[in-house]
């Protein structure tokens, strides 16, 4: 596993100046979403494109992760299937000039609230997701592209039920423990060390936010050493993403939060990767 962070929680609109920013960080992959020469990662032109591998080869930088909102909308009509089919072709572009397979994404279930873990006990609700979903997962395979599922709409065990019917071996889940800790505190208060083993094991890929890591605007005590610790015992070859979403009342800006955020990923990476995933997740 490695560290990375998404180019656009910065919020620099000159992507030059943001991949410099975080090279000076000591950061040596990054994560593509949205501001690229004013757009997503799925709009950008072949030109555009191989515009910022130069700019990432001339800076010694890789891409982490295409850190897309691939599906995210729940249950659409064809037509909006249709623009998600798009932007799927958009990123296999993407990938092939960044040479980047990881690609988070989501898969068309992001349900009001009285719906939300309603997928892992309705078999119709999952039959018409994977449904909806089949194309993009038919078409991604296709390509060779390495899908994480994130908990953000949907919960945890939705994620890891999808992945269980999706049945490819290679995708994963794109863990974000702030939403977990923020959502079910309870469940965590009650079983966290299995919690953070079980998604530790699952994932492909792992973001950080700063309102479970600065103090003035933490709403959740992720302990994230116990978290990196965990995801290195389990052999997680992805990116551990800061994904700073910066909330209103944290006196920094984007910028000097996301370092923050980055910062206190360094002083908790493990070592080393320990030997007994238990003893990783165990309180100290």
């Amino acid at each position: 596993m490695y560290p990375s962070i998404f180019t656009d929680e910065l919020c620099i609109d000159d992507i030059s100046l943001t991949l410099k920013t975080l090279a000076g960080w000591g950061l040596k992959a990054v994560d593509f979403r949205n501001r690229i020469f004013g757009k997503p990662i799925d709009s950008l032109t072949d030109d555009e494109l191989k515009t910022l591998r130069s700019m990432l080869d001339d800076l010694g930088l890789k891409t982490g992760c295409l850190q897309s909102s691939l599906a995210k909308v729940h249950l659409p009509d064809a037509d909006r299937r249709k623009l998600e089919g798009e932007k799927l072709e958009g990123l296999i572009r993407a990938a092939d000039v960044l040479d980047c397979r990881l690609v988070r994404a989501f898969n068309y279930w992001q349900p009001p609230k009285d719906l939300r873990g309603s997928l892992t006990v309705d078999s119709q609700h999952m039959t018409q997701v994977l449904d909806y979903f089949s194309p993009l997962a038919k078409r991604a395979k296709q390509a060779g592209l390495v899908l994480g599922f994130e908990n953000c709409g949907q919960d945890s065990e939705e994620v890891l039920a999808l992945l269980d019917a999706l049945d490819e071996p290679t995708w994963g889940f794109a863990w974000d423990p702030h939403d977990d800790y923020f959502m079910h505190p309870d469940t965590y208060a009650k079983n966290e060390v299995e919690c953070i083993i079980k998604y530790a094991k699952r994932a492909n890929m792992v973001h950080a936010k700063a309102a479970s890591i600065i103090d003035d605007c933490r709403n959740a005590d992720v302990p994230w050493d116990r978290v990196l610790a965990t995801c290195a015992a389990a052999g997680l070859k992805g990116p551990v993403s800061v994904e700073t979403h910066k909330p209103a009342q944290c006196a920094m800006t984007p910028e000097e939060a996301s370092h923050a955020c980055f910062k206190h990923l360094q002083k908790t990476w493990p070592s080393v990767a320990p030997g007994d995933i238990r003893e990783a997740a165990k309180p100290i």
